[in-house]
């Protein structure tokens, strides 16, 4: 059996990213011969990653800074 497994792979507030990767999963699940997993990086404690805006946003600086 196939294992594949969809990230969700952002986790600050309003974020779209769930949306396709929820509709993704559900896809896979109906799939015979495939063990889909869903992981949220919301299930993991990385405070690194809980920024209110993505690290690339013009005008941020650079690195982790707020």
């Amino acid at each position: 059996m196939n294992v594949i497994s969809v990230i969700v792979g952002s986790t600050r507030e309003g974020r779209f990213s769930e949306r396709p990767a929820h509709w993704i999963f559900q896809h896979l699940k109906k799939r015979t011969g495939i063990d889909a997993r869903l992981l949220d990086l919301r299930d993991f404690p990385m405070p690194f990653f809980d920024q209110p805006v993505t690290p690339a946003t013009p005008g941020r600086p650079a690195g982790l800074q707020e």
